[in-house]
C-alpha cells in the first residue's frame, strides 16, 4: 500500500498524470481520445493508466478507461487540492504588499 505523501508526490510531479485523470473524469473515454487531448506519448500513457490501474484509479475493458469510484474520488480532491493551494499563492502575493499588522489579522489560519 502507497502512503499518502507518496500518492500526492505521484500526482503532484506530473502534469500528464493530472491531465489525464482531468479527462477520465467525462466518463468512460478511449486511449487515442485521451492521447489526442493530453499530447502524452503512447508509451508514457501506457505507464499512466497501468499506474492508474494498479492503484485501483481506473478501470480498462478493450481501448476504454473509466474512473472507478477510488480514482473519482482522488482526482476531485487533488483537484481541490490545487485549487486551494492556488488561491493560498495567490493570497500570499497579495499579502507580501500589505503592511505586517494588517495582514496578520486578515491571514491568519
Amino acid at each position: 500500500m502507497n502512503s499518502a505523501h507518496g500518492e500526492v508526490a505521484f500526482l503532484a510531479s506530473s502534469k500528464n498524470r493530472v491531465a489525464v485523470l482531468k479527462m477520465l473524469q467525462q466518463g468512460r473515454i478511449d486511449r487515442a481520445a485521451i492521447q489526442a487531448e493530453t499530447a502524452v506519448s503512447s508509451a508514457t500513457l501506457r505507464r499512466i493508466l497501468t499506474d492508474f490501474e494498479a492503484r485501483y484509479w481506473i478501470v480498462r475493458q478493450g481501448g476504454t478507461c473509466e474512473l472507478t469510484p477510488f480514482g473519482a474520488w482522488a482526482v476531485e480532491e487533488f483537484t481541490n487540492f490545487l485549487n486551494m493551494m492556488q488561491t493560498c499563492s495567490e493570497l500570499q502575493q497579495i499579502s507580501n504588499g500589505c503592511p505586517e499588522t494588517s495582514c496578520r489579522s486578515t491571514f491568519d489560519v
